[in-house]
């Protein structure tokens, strides 16, 4: 079993005390009635005042897009129900942008392309989630990364400790990483919610500097005590790179600056 805390502290430190800007996250379905986030209005403040709790001053909203089990939102109902939100809020953490968790299919280029798909934020960066079942990573997908990412294309990579093609062993992660991909680990898998062979992958990327982002993946007010767990264990771990994965790197993304992403290997 991976064992999390490799580097001593005496005390565990509170994350919000050490980002004094705020914490930001890549991924969270929080808007209303649209995939298996909050059924309604009351659901969905409840889990942006937990998000103020815990510290977040800026969320991207993102529902399932492309996905099987759920009808894919309008982009206009994504962005309508965003300025709602922040009109609602009046100025108090968190903000939220719109984006989705976009699955990677046949339809993802063609709409890529079309500039039909949800950003993160103000640049050309987009969460990917990749399928689930092994052996569905396409042959040739990091040299797709790599064309995309010469286009000033960013993928977000979402959950990789829950994709069975990317748990084999560092290898493909490595590959997919050198050719653009920016890696994301959900902060409730660094708390045990999908499983203990998540949870050792999910630190694993943490402690070799494999993970660029993390993010609550937040579906629900259940999550949110595992999202706070796993923040003081990261912090505990170290602060630094705490506040590099749970703060700055997504805040760079969604303001457009993918690039200037500080990476580990």
């Amino acid at each position: 079993m991976v064992w999390p805390f490799s580097k001593s502290r005496s005390k565990p430190s509170k994350i919000r005390e050490l980002a004094p800007g705020g914490l930001v996250d890549l991924h969270g379905h929080v808007l209303p009635g649209l995939d298996d986030g909050p059924a309604d209005d009351d659901a969905s403040r409840a889990m942006l005042d937990a998000y103020a709790a815990l510290g977040y001053t800026r969320v991207a909203a993102t529902p399932h897009w492309h996905h099987s089990g759920f009808a894919t939102p309008p982009l206009r109902e994504i962005e309508r129900l965003v300025a709602a939100a922040n009109a609602e809020r009046n100025g108090a953490a968190p903000a939220l942008v719109p984006g989705a968790e976009i699955a990677f299919d046949e339809r993802f280029l063609p709409a890529l392309t079309a500039d039909e798909l949800p950003r993160l934020g103000r640049g050309r960066a987009y969460l990917l989630e990749l399928c689930a079942l092994p052996g569905a990573l396409p042959r040739g997908f990091d040299e797709l990364v790599f064309r995309l990412t010469a286009r000033g294309v960013a993928l977000v990579l979402a959950h990789v400790e829950r994709v069975p093609d990317l748990r084999r062993d560092r290898g493909p992660i490595s590959e997919l990483r050198r050719a653009g991909a920016l890696v994301q680990v959900d902060l409730v898998s660094l708390a045990g919610k999908h499983g203990r062979t998540a949870r050792q992958h999910a630190w694993r990327l943490v402690e070799s500097g494999s993970a660029d982002v993390v993010a609550t993946d937040a579906h629900s007010l259940r999550d949110f005590p595992l999202v706070e767990r796993a923040l003081e264990e990261l912090a505990l771990f170290d602060a630094a790179d705490a506040l590099r994965l749970a703060a700055s790197n997504p805040g760079r993304i969604l303001d457009g600056a993918s690039d200037e992403v500080v990476r580990h290997d």
